[in-house]
C-alpha cells in the first residue's frame, strides 16, 4: 500500500501542467490583475523648507515644464499622458530635469483641497501630495531626485504649503531609502484597492494610525 502511495505522490510532485492548461492560466492571471489589484503603499510627508537636497549635478537643469515640453512629455511617458493633460489644463506645475535639451525626468505636485487625491485624501489648503516621479533608469542615482524635490520645495514655500506628502509602493525600498535621506518620515502605511469594473469604485484600509494626518504630524 505505502509503495503505491508513493508512487502516485511522486506522479503528483513530477507531474506538469500541459500546454492547454498553460495557455489558459496566461490569460486567466491577466484577467484576475486587470480586474482586482491591491496595492500596499507608505505614506509619507515633510514639511518644505525641511526637505534635503544636493547640488545641482553638472549639465543637468531643474524647472518647470512649459508649453514646449508637454509634448515631450506625452512621448516619454504615454501612459501619464492623460495626468499630464489634466495637470495642463489646472495649471498644475510638472518639474523636470533636462540634460543637453532631453527630458530625463519629472515629477508631479498637487495642492487642490476640491480634488481628492486617489478620490479619497482631501487635501487641505496649506497641503500638497507629491507623485510619479520618475528619472530615466542610466540617470538613477545622481542626485537628480534631490534636485527636483529643491525645484518643489521651493514652489511650494511660496505658495504657502506647509506640508507635502508622497505614497510609495511598500515594495519599492530604493524609493523609500531615497525620501528619507530627503527628509521624509513615514506617518502611514495603506492598502489601496481597486475594482475595474467601475473606475469610480475604490477602497482603502489604512494600517496604523487612521485618518486625519494630523494625528501624526500635528
Amino acid at each position: 500500500m505505502s509503495e503505491i502511495m508513493n508512487t502516485h505522490i511522486e506522479g503528483l510532485t513530477n507531474s506538469r501542467p500541459s500546454p492547454w492548461q498553460r495557455c489558459l492560466s496566461i490569460p486567466l492571471q491577466r484577467i484576475s490583475r486587470d480586474i482586482f489589484v491591491t496595492d500596499e503603499r507608505r505614506i509619507l510627508y515633510a514639511r518644505p523648507e525641511e526637505i534635503r537636497y544636493r547640488e545641482p549635478v553638472h549639465e543637468i537643469t531643474v524647472r518647470i515644464a512649459t508649453s514646449g515640453d508637454w509634448e515631450k512629455l506625452y512621448r516619454m511617458r504615454p501612459v501619464l499622458k492623460k495626468l499630464f493633460v489634466r495637470l495642463r489644463k489646472n495649471h498644475l506645475p510638472v518639474i523636470i530635469a533636462v540634460f543637453r535639451n532631453t527630458i530625463i525626468g519629472h515629477s508631479c505636485v498637487e495642492f487642490q483641497p476640491e480634488y481628492p487625491f486617489y478620490r479619497f485624501i482631501a487635501l487641505r489648503p496649506a497641503e500638497a501630495w507629491s507623485h510619479d516621479s520618475y528619472i530615466l533608469p542610466f540617470f538613477r542615482g545622481k542626485g537628480i531626485l534631490s534636485m527636483m524635490y529643491a525645484c518643489k520645495a521651493e514652489l511650494l514655500t511660496n505658495w504657502g504649503i506647509r506640508k507635502v506628502y508622497v505614497d510609495v509602493p511598500a515594495g519599492n525600498l530604493s524609493s523609500i531609502l531615497a525620501h528619507e535621506k530627503l527628509g521624509f518620515k513615514e506617518i502611514n502605511r495603506m492598502i489601496y484597492t481597486k475594482f475595474f469594473f467601475c473606475e469610480q469604485l475604490r477602497f482603502t484600509f489604512p494600517r496604523g494610525d487612521h485618518f486625519p494626518w494630523e494625528l501624526k504630524t500635528g
